[in-house]
């Protein structure tokens, strides 16, 4: 072990010499007849003459601190000097590594349950099988007889922008704490309906929490850089992405997000001399390719294909929790919507959500022959009422809440009533 020095710890010889000599004043008399006292602030007369070096003069300080010496330094007392000394700086490098170990135990804690958690089925099995599920109903839409292109755009920009973003978001926050990136680099913004979402309770981020398969909205998911660049300016994050991971992982990450769409990165939408904006394109059918292909590049895990098996649990799983949300509220326009999901669901075995709820594709479940014109114009005097100023009746939520809740909507029977209240 290093060298333990005794005098450590142990009361100065000037201090203990300055008390026998006011307790004997006998020896200060022989004392000071060869020299005076030491001041206490004088450091050159100590225990240990030899812990003086070679250069120095070696300062005896007369004879009483020669008696102090011989009698109460000997060897019996240094001996018990340094036992105690090596005890404490044992005890102290006991602490400190203990300290040590504690931290990174700590630490490995925290890394376990951040992968626990974002590897469970509720979460990035979730979020790929989400991914899957709404592009399904993309490739439905474009099937459908009649249905203007501009309507597909609007569908596929809201795609990439709800549960494709969300789904890029999580693997990147993820892939950054893999990749041990500090977060002072990037900023995964989400919001809801222009809120930012309040952060989570419990120690786990928000990209580990389960994805709400029954989200009727989706948060806007945005990447930023959270520094400026030296003039000022926002700093670009794809590029970033690109220098801070290598291995391609920032290649294919910065991918990802491309093909998101220019409104979920800084960036990704250019302002024209007259005021007009570009929004950088994003691509559908190449997101879907690009995470299989690449997710375990990314992010360490494969791609979560949605089989039969999966994606009849997920449904299910989905239309129950449905359910449970529509028997609790009575409100009209969440009552209206979550009608639309489940029927959507339960006539098509498709997921919806968004924005156009309401609208078109409401429209698209009108078209199906297993929604009677009865069932039809009860839908459609609800999503009147709740877009415009009226209220609408009792009756009428509760009767598309009963459609809602039906379980085969082709033998659902509904009767005449009041749109709204007088």
């Amino acid at each position: 072990g290093s060298h333990v020095t005794v005098q450590y710890g142990v009361v100065p010889l000037v201090t203990v010499a300055n008390a026998v000599a006011s307790e004997y004043p006998d020896l200060l008399d022989i004392q000071t007849a060869v020299s005076p006292l030491v001041d206490e602030n004088d450091d050159n007369v100590l225990w240990e003459q030899d812990e003086v070096s070679d250069s120095e003069a070696k300062v005896s300080g007369g004879p009483l601190y020669e008696l102090c010496r011989s009698v109460l330094y000997d060897d019996s007392f240094q001996s018990s000097c340094e036992l105690a000394v090596r005890a404490e700086l044992e005890q102290l490098d006991s602490i400190s590594h203990s300290s040590s170990v504690r931290s990174r135990k700590d630490g490995a804690t925290r890394m376990r349950s951040i992968e626990s958690a974002f590897e469970d089925s509720a979460c990035f099995g979730a979020a790929c099988f989400a991914v899957q599920a709404h592009a399904k109903f993309l490739q439905y839409a474009e099937t459908v007889p009649d249905v203007d292109e501009d309507i597909i755009l609007d569908f596929r920009e809201d795609y990439l922008a709800g549960c494709c973003s969300d789904f890029t978001g999580r693997i990147t926050e993820y892939c950054l704490f893999r990749n041990e990136i500090d977060d002072q680099v990037f900023i995964v913004e989400r919001n809801k309906d222009g809120i930012a979402t309040e952060a989570v309770e419990g120690d786990l981020p928000e990209y580990c929490q389960p994805v709400d398969i029954t989200a009727r909205r989706y948060p806007t998911t945005k990447l930023v850089c959270v520094e400026n660049t030296d003039s000022g300016e926002p700093k670009m994050p794809l590029p970033t992405l690109r220098v801070v991971l290598s291995g391609g992982v920032g290649v294919q990450l910065s991918r990802t997000w491309a093909l998101c769409g220019g409104r979920c990165y800084e960036g990704g939408i250019k302002v024209n001399e007259d005021g007009s904006e570009t929004v950088r394109q994003g691509d559908s059918d190449g997101f879907l390719s690009h995470v299989e292909e690449n997710c375990l590049t990314i992010c360490g895990l494969p791609f979560k294909k949605l089989d039969k098996k999966s994606e009849k649990q997920y449904l299910f799983t989905r239309r129950k929790a449905l359910t449970e949300q529509l028997e609790a509220t009575n409100d009209p326009n969440e009552v209206l919507e979550l009608t639309i999901m489940l029927l959507f669901q339960q006539v098509k075995s498709l997921v919806v959500s968004g924005p156009l709820l309401r609208g078109t594709i409401l429209t698209l479940l009108q078209k199906e022959r297993k929604i009677s014109d009865s069932i039809s114009k009860l839908l459609q005097d609800l999503a009147n009422t709740v877009s415009g100023d009226s209220k609408p009746s009792g009756a009428l939520v509760t009767a598309v809440k009963a459609c809602g809740l039906s379980r085969d909507i082709s033998k659902h029977t509904v009767t005449t009533f009041e749109v709204t209240d007088s």
